[in-house]
C-alpha cells in the first residue's frame, strides 16, 4: 500500500530515492495528543485511519530522535507546526521584527590599522562570538551525522542483498554439487 502524507496540499509520498530522508509518522492513539495534532493539521471533517501518516517535513529538526541507526522515531509529545502548503491566512502569524543590534565595544587599539597585527583581527568585534562558531560547528556536525546516517542505512542495505545473494549462490552450489554427485554414481563422465 503507498504511503502518502495526510496534510493539506503535502505531495510527498513514500519511494526508495527518499527514504532515508523523508520518514512517514503515524497519527499517536493519546486522544490529547491526537486533538493537538488534527487542530495543527486543520482539515475539515478529517478523521486518520491506521493508515494515515504526515511526513517528516512537518516537524522541527528536535522533534526526531535519531539515537537509532536504523531507524527515526518522534519524540514523545511531538506536534506537527510546519506547513508550508496552507493559505497565508491559515499559517501562524510569525513575528518578523529583527533583533536589536548587538552592542560592541571597540577599544582604541582595536580600530588601528596595523595589517601585521594579527591579534587585531582576532579581537576584532565584526568577528562572530566563540559561541556563534560552536553553533555553526554544531549545525554543520548534525547535517553531516545525518548524511553519514542515511549513506550508512544505504551500506546496510547493500550487506543485506548482497548476504541474500551469497546465501542464493551457496545453495544453488549445493545442489549443482548434489547433480554431479548422482552423475557419479550412475557412471556418466
Amino acid at each position: 500500500m503507498p504511503v502518502s502524507c495526510a496534510a493539506y496540499g503535502c505531495t510527498s509520498r513514500f519511494n526508495k530515492e527518499n527514504s532515508p530522508t523523508l520518514t512517514f509518522h503515524k497519527f499517536p492513539k493519546d486522544g490529547e495528543l491526537l486533538e493537538k495534532w488534527l487542530h495543527n493539521v486543520r482539515r475539515e471533517n478529517f478523521t486518520p485511519s491506521k493508515h494515515t501518516r504526515l511526513c517528516s517535513k512537518h516537524f522541527k529538526e528536535e522533534d526526531f530522535d535519531r539515537t537509532s541507526l536504523s531507524c527515526v522515531r518522534l519524540r514523545s509529545g511531538a506536534v506537527p507546526c510546519i506547513f508550508e502548503a496552507f493559505p497565508e491566512h491559515l499559517r501562524p502569524k510569525v513575528d518578523k521584527r529583527r533583533k536589536p543590534p548587538l552592542k560592541r565595544d571597540v577599544s582604541e587599539d582595536q580600530c588601528q590599522d596595523d595589517s601585521s597585527d594579527d591579534e587585531h583581527l582576532l579581537t576584532n568585534s565584526n568577528c562572530p562570538t566563540e559561541t556563534e562558531c560552536v553553533t555553526r560547528e554544531n549545525n554543520t556536525q548534525i547535517k553531516k551525522l545525518v548524511k553519514v546516517e542515511s549513506q550508512l542505512a544505504t551500506i546496510k542495505k547493500k550487506i543485506r542483498v548482497l548476504q541474500q545473494s551469497n546465501r542464493r549462490l551457496k545453495m544453488r552450489n549445493s545442489a549443482l554439487k548434489s547433480v554431479v554427485t548422482e552423475l557419479q554414481k550412475k557412471g556418466v563422465s
